[in-house]
């Protein structure tokens, strides 16, 4: 048992030192807030395991947002290098409330919404937008066999983008990005709830289509959904390794060269 606990820790010590790496290379808004995900991550997973340390946690929070020095919670508010603060810090919660009065990013989402037209038909539109209070994520998929329907099948005004109008909410005061298939910037971030089935979807923009709302994993309201940020990852770590094998390469074939050779190839080079 001692030494599979030994393990265990050995192998917990190397996976928050990735961690504490990545965040160390992150800049000061990025740190933060993916130090927020992964606090979400640890208290979803306290909570499914025992009520009464979800409990201790709340109290600690409570405790740690009365003791945290009011210089630092104004850096951590501050934005960076000064001015307005960018779209990601206004997607940070706001440290200067406590927290039962923080407003979540789910929460802001749901704020933003415009609310659908009334269908000019008397049945109910296929989707309506999700009523608050939303959770950050996906809690559930009662129904996981259920595929999403087709987009045509989605759409609430099939005809909306003719007159330059969304096909979700049929409004022309947001934006409609051309890969978004009639959907305005203010719709492919809402969360769609199916009807009558009560599947709940939301716009992927790397898919180019709906996906179930589970999809997105732990960052529920992330533009991609899980597999299409898994690929990103991917992609971008392959471009990376090829990069650097590239200057692996270049670097060992200038260090066989004469010392004439790669000086002279120094000069190219700089011309």
């Amino acid at each position: 048992d001692n030494a599979e606990a030994t393990a265990e820790d050995l192998e917990w010590n190397t996976v928050t030192e990735t961690v504490r790496e990545k965040l160390r290379s992150m800049d000061p808004e990025k740190c933060f807030e993916k130090a927020i995900e992964l606090q979400l991550i640890a208290r979803q997973e306290v909570e499914s395991k025992s009520a009464h340390l979800s409990t201790a946690m709340d109290l600690m929070d409570q405790q740690n947002q009365l003791t945290i020095n009011p210089e630092d919670k104004a850096a951590m508010l501050a934005p960076v290098g000064g001015g307005t603060p960018g779209n990601r810090s206004r997607n940070l919660p706001n440290l200067s409330l406590p927290a039962q009065q923080r407003v979540t990013k789910a929460e802001r989402e749901v704020n933003k919404q415009k609310p659908i037209k009334n269908p000019n038909s008397a049945g109910a539109v296929p989707c309506m937008k999700m009523t608050p209070p939303l959770p950050p994520r996906c809690e559930g998929d009662p129904n996981p066999t259920a595929e999403v329907p087709a987009f045509c099948q989605l759409v609430n005004f099939p005809t909306a983008r003719y007159f330059g109008n969304c096909v979700m909410c049929d409004d022309s005061e947001f934006s409609i990005p051309k890969q978004n298939k009639g959907v305005c910037n203010n719709c492919d971030v809402a969360i769609w709830v199916v009807n009558p089935s009560g599947m709940q979807i939301k716009w992927c923009k790397g898919c180019k289509n709906f996906r179930k709302w589970i999809d997105f994993g732990v960052k529920g309201y992330s533009s991609k959904c899980e597999r299409c940020r898994t690929q990103q990852a991917s992609r971008y770590a392959s471009q990376k390794a090829k990069n650097e094998n590239m200057t692996a390469t270049v670097d060992g074939g200038l260090a066989m060269l004469p010392p004439q050779q790669h000086q002279h190839h120094h000069l190219e080079t700089q011309l």
